[in-house]
This record gives structure tokens, sequence and C-alpha cells, in this order.
């Protein structure tokens, strides 16, 4: 069963194409473009530097979304997203269905590098990173504690 609410906030917003998308990148890589805030239609559509975007921009003028998509101020930060999340696919792709080792060691540095960047200079930190630097003593007193711990999350059950 579908939620009629989300039914509708998918149906109002604007996918763009392809070309749309390439479109909007070349209308607004023209330096010191300044779109008109009243978004009058026959001025905004001779700011567009080629014959084809005027003609994409005229046949999509009244499609929902497609004016706030087309003409956002953040038109830069909205692309470098899509392209991340383009890129993020196919890395998930590669470390899910490569078989080479060498493709996958590569896709997986890409996607840590990514992740540092999104977030900062954070560091994953797993609960047991330390065991490589315990003592005997300590390991066997780990292994005993986290062994107590698995048994008790198994017999719950």
């Amino acid at each position: 069963m579908s939620n009629p609410i989300s039914n509708l906030i998918v149906a109002s917003q604007y996918v763009p194409s392809n070309r749309a998308i390439r479109a909007r990148n070349e209308f607004w890589a023209q330096s010191g473009i300044q779109v008109p805030p009243e978004q009058d239609k026959a001025s905004t559509l001779a700011l567009a530097p080629q014959k084809w975007i005027s003609q994409l921009m005229e046949k999509q003028w009244d499609t929902p979304g497609f004016l706030s998509w087309f003409l956002s101020p953040q038109w830069e930060k909205e692309e470098s997203q899509r392209l991340l999340h383009l890129a993020m696919g196919r890395l998930s792709e590669i470390l899910i269905e490569e078989e080479e080792t060498s493709i996958v060691l590569s896709a997986a540095k890409e996607a840590r590098e990514v992740y540092t960047k999104l977030n900062g200079n954070q560091t994953v930190r797993y609960a047991d990173e330390q065991v490589a630097e315990m003592s005997k003593e300590e390991l066997e007193e780990f292994l005993r504690r986290n062994a107590k711990l698995l048994d008790s999350i198994t017999t719950s059950k």
C-alpha cells in the first residue's frame, strides 16, 4: 500500500534528463549571468547561450519543479552532489561485483576518501582495534569478556 503524501511529493519533484542537466550546466557556466528575480520568461530565455538550451527551457517552463531546479542559485552544489551519488553508486557496484582485487582495493580507497571529505577527518574506530597492542593477559581477559557477551546474546534467543 503506497502512501498518498509520498506519491504526491515524488510526482511534484522535477527529475531532469541528461540533456536538461547539460543545458543547466551550460546556462550557468556563463560568467556574470544574472537571472531576473521575477523569472520573466522572455528575458530568462534570452540569457540562454545556445538556441537548443532556450528551446528546452521554453518547452519545460511550465513543468512543475523545472524552474526552481533550473534557476537554482546553488546549481554547482546540486550538480556536485548528483555526481557524487553517481560515483558512489558505481563504487558500490565495483565493491560488490568486481573480482579483481586491485580494482576492489582502489574502489575502497576512493570510497574512504569520499567518506573522509564528507565527514571531516573522522576516522572509523573499532571496539577491538587495541587488540594488536594488548599483552597476553589483557588479550585473554578481552576474549573472556567478549566470549561471555557473545554467549549471553546467543543463549537469550
